[in-house]
């Protein structure tokens, strides 16, 4: 009778035949961890090649983007006709500066006299304004910058020569121009190792381009911002560049769809004509079927509505144009998803009844950080600085200042019932204890209406 072989004890029987093949339990294990590595290479391997098609073809390439090798700065590059032309692209470089800026900014201190000067110069010089499109110019490259114009510059002869070196002590600063990174030629170290900035400066007044001339600027006279900073404090990321597959994306759908709802007529193929006997009716001469494939394509690519034909019969296949809104939900999703943004404010939809609180809570908590992080120290604190070194701000000491930011959301009657209903069941689930934490009028308050005292 042959014995049952028990499946454990062979597998323990090939194990101490490798161990004893590879010099023992060490020399299996390093065997068995390299073979591991080569599977693992393996997979990595034919993954790499059913992406790039075996390397016949790049997925970037045969899905009609931007090669993977796409550096920011050529991205950055891209950005103004993106911002200008795509409405997508648009939105999410302007919603986000938007927000922030919506309610303008305050400058509070100890220093009572140096926090109403700071808000009167804001005021005087519609800083909330230059800042935020500053912010916005950045977010379109790279980089941007607010341009101080201080009062040592007198336009004529000299105007060009004086952008080159540093004011003096106490010059006044005139006003402040938001430019941003394309219309910024070049930057080189100046002798005194200061950034020194090439910019193609137009005079006001005169279209971009008119007129125009490029200037060298000393640092000190430039507040330099950068949005979405990683590696460098000088350079962000573009907007754009982590969805720029995506926009691509939605503008060959939007022209696709366009040109098949304008064009819809169906799809034809030419079927060649037979004679009698079933052969192929040729063309009198050569060029008759060059003439054909012209017609053909006028009609499929231009705006022909009829084809003079001959030798061949065209065949109609059913066809119905596709509409495009699931092709662009999932765009929109994946773009979304890249900025970590609720898909209701990529949208537009974050007023009224159309948005979750989920959603806005998400969204304030974004816009809040940003303010704190981002615009208060890298774009505010900048600015008044620079009015504080000018002497048009006296310096307020050791005190110091900050940005407050009011609350840029505004609720609707019905989310303030909401809260204010939410308040009182916090009250009555506490009214046993007798430490209700909210009193009547905090309530009445909360809901829009005035306190009973």
């Amino acid at each position: 009778m042959t014995k049952k072989i028990d499946a454990q004890e062979a597998f323990k029987a090939v194990l101490v035949a490798e161990a004893q093949a590879n010099g023992g339990i060490s020399g299996l294990v390093h065997k068995l961890a390299t073979n591991n590595f080569n599977m693992q290479q393996q997979n990595i391997n034919l993954l790499t090649g059913a992406l790039q098609y075996d390397g016949l073809r790049s997925v970037f390439k045969s899905a009609g983007w931007k090669s993977e090798g796409t550096a920011q700065s050529a991205i950055a590059a891209m950005g103004s006709f993106y911002y200008k032309r795509v409405g997508t692209a648009n939105t999410l470089i302007k919603k986000p500066v938007e927000w922030t800026w919506r309610k303008g900014v305050e400058i509070r201190s100890e220093n009572q006299t140096f926090a109403d000067e700071a808000n009167q110069l804001i005021q005087n010089f519609k800083l909330v304004n230059k800042m935020s499109r500053a912010d916005k110019l950045s977010r379109i490259g790279r980089y941007g910058i607010l341009l101080k114009t201080y009062a040592d510059i007198v336009p004529g002869a000299e105007e060009y020569t004086t952008w080159a070196t540093a004011p003096a002590l106490n010059t006044d600063i005139i006003d402040f121009r938001p430019i941003m990174e394309a219309d910024i030629s070049g930057i080189r170290t100046g002798q005194d190792g200061r950034v020194i900035y090439k910019i193609n400066f137009t005079p006001p007044g005169k279209e971009k381009g008119e007129s125009s001339q490029q200037i060298e600027v000393h640092a000190s006279r430039v507040i330099h911002i950068a949005d979405n900073q990683d590696e460098s404090s000088f350079y962000g990321t573009p907007v754009i560049m982590p969805v720029i597959n995506e926009l691509d994306d939605l503008l060959k759908i939007s022209g696709a769809s366009s040109e098949g709802y304008w064009r819809y007529r169906g799809t034809f193929i030419l079927q060649q004509n037979m004679d009698k006997e079933g052969n192929p009716v040729g063309f009198a001469k050569d060029s008759d079927e060059d003439d054909l494939m012209d017609a053909f394509k006028a009609y499929t690519l231009g705006l022909y509505s009829t084809m003079i034909m001959s030798n061949v019969t065209p065949k109609q296949i059913a066809d119905e144009p596709v509409s495009p809104k699931e092709w662009q939900d999932a765009i929109y999703e994946r773009i979304a998803v890249a900025m970590d943004w609720p898909m209701r404010i990529l949208r537009g939809s974050e007023t009224g009844e159309r948005a979750s609180s989920q959603d806005m809570l998400q969204w304030g908590a974004k816009i809040e950080s940003r303010q704190e992080l981002y615009a208060g120290p890298d774009i505010v604190k900048p600015v008044i600085d620079s009015l504080i070194i000018s002497g048009q701000l006296q310096d307020p000491g050791e005190i110091g200042y900050s940005a407050y930011w009011p609350s840029v959301f505004s609720e609707t009657s019905a989310e303030a019932s909401e809260i204010g209903k939410a308040m009182a069941e916090i009250n009555a689930k506490n009214i046993m204890t007798g430490e209700a934490p909210f009193d009547t009028d905090e309530i009445r308050i909360r809901m829009g209406f005035e306190a009973r005292d």
